[in-house]
């Protein structure tokens, strides 16, 4: 099946549902800090989706901390891309949560 069917089945094809699920549509909403991670490979996931989300955390005052990896896909195989990484959720946990 197709990815695109497999979405439309999974999540249907109702536009007003769909934005009631998508936190671009209520990024003011957001009150936690946010850390978006994103490989400029990843074919399941498009860079314009963080992106997007990105801006409106930012216009709505909640500026998110952003990782983006330009080796790494859907998942990451670099072993420094991967330490970075780790190491930077691990200090965005220690910040956000104590």
């Amino acid at each position: 099946m197709r990815r695109s069917l497999y979405l439309q089945k999974v999540l249907g094809t109702d536009e007003e549902q769909l934005k009631d699920y998508s936190p671009v549509f209520h990024a003011d909403k957001i009150k936690a800090n946010v850390m978006l991670i994103l490989g400029s490979k990843d074919r399941r996931v498009p860079e314009i989706n963080s992106e997007v989300l990105a801006e409106k955390l930012s216009k709505a005052g909640n500026e998110p901390f952003y990782l983006q990896y330009a080796q790494a896909g859907h998942g990451m195989y670099d072993e420094s891309d991967k330490k970075e990484m780790h190491q930077d959720l691990i200090n965005f946990l220690d910040t956000n949560f104590e």
